[in-house]
């Protein structure tokens, strides 16, 4: 998005490197520059958080945290003012992480991984209008 990627969140390897642990870091990488610059951390300390932007916005959805478990909240981030909301965006119907995004006539729709810890093929979208 305007020429930026966003890495939110994932797992950090620690000790000898055979555990890892959810982070909440989120870093942006400016293309231009070619440099990263950190960014307001996410909500939660996951991993395998399905993003996409819209409108100006990035949208982090799902996760799981190997400590804990899989997760169906929603967060968007406004880039002007470095924040992100939890009430912005309705939470996902059923917990999915590791999903893929597409943007299917003008909307966007997560596909596939992981659905209450099942693999899964189905899609969901998103309509902001009605926020569901």
């Amino acid at each position: 998005m305007n020429g930026q990627i966003y890495k939110i969140a994932g797992y950090v390897i620690t000790g000898s490197g055979s555990s890892f642990v959810g982070s909440n870091a989120v870093e942006i990488y400016d293309i231009a520059s070619n440099t990263w610059s950190p960014a307001a951390n996410y909500p939660l300390s996951l991993g395998w958080v399905s993003a996409f932007t819209q409108n100006g916005f990035v949208y982090g959805a799902g996760g799981v945290d190997p400590a804990s478990a899989a997760t169906a909240k929603t967060y968007r981030y406004t880039p002007g003012t470095n924040t992100w909301s939890d009430g912005a965006i309705a939470d996902l119907p059923a917990t999915r992480w590791g999903a893929a995004y597409v943007r299917y006539n003008g909307l966007p729709v997560l596909v596939g991984g992981y659905v209450s810890d099942t693999i899964s093929v189905s899609a969901i979208t998103w309509d902001a209008t009605s926020n569901t």
